[in-house]
C-alpha cells in the first residue's frame, strides 16, 4: 500500500484508513485473516484509558449476545492489560500527552 499524509492509500470506503496514527498489518492466529489500518485499529497497553475502554467494549459485547468464549477472551485481555500496567507503571500514560 502506498503511503499518504494520513497513512495508507488504497481500498476502503472512507477514502482513508480507520487508524491514521499507526501503519500495521496483522494476521489473525485463529482465522488466518489479514487486517490493516483500513479495517482495524491499534491500542497500546501503556494507554491509561485502555482497561476502562475494554470494559465498555465487553458490556456492549454482552448486550449484543457475544459467545462465552468471546467474553472470556475479552476478560483475559482486560486482565493482561491491567497486569502489564501494574508491572510497568512508569510507562502508563494518557495517550499523546506524555502524562
Amino acid at each position: 500500500m502506498a503511503e499518504t499524509e494520513v497513512g495508507y492509500a488504497g481500498e476502503g470506503s472512507l477514502g482513508h484508513p480507520l487508524d491514521t496514527k499507526y501503519r500495521f498489518v496483522a494476521r489473525s492466529i485463529e482465522h488466518g485473516t489479514e487486517h490493516s489500518g483500513h479495517d482495524a485499529i491499534l491500542f497500546c497497553a501503556h494507554d491509561a484509558a485502555l482497561p476502562r475502554a475494554l470494559l465498555a467494549y465487553r458490556e456492549e459485547a454482552v448486550r449484543l449476545g457475544a459467545s462465552a468464549r468471546q467474553l472470556a477472551g475479552i476478560d483475559r485481555l482486560i486482565e493482561d492489560v491491567r497486569l502489564w500496567q501494574a508491572r510497568h507503571p512508569a510507562k502508563v500514560r494518557v495517550a499523546d500527552t506524555g502524562e
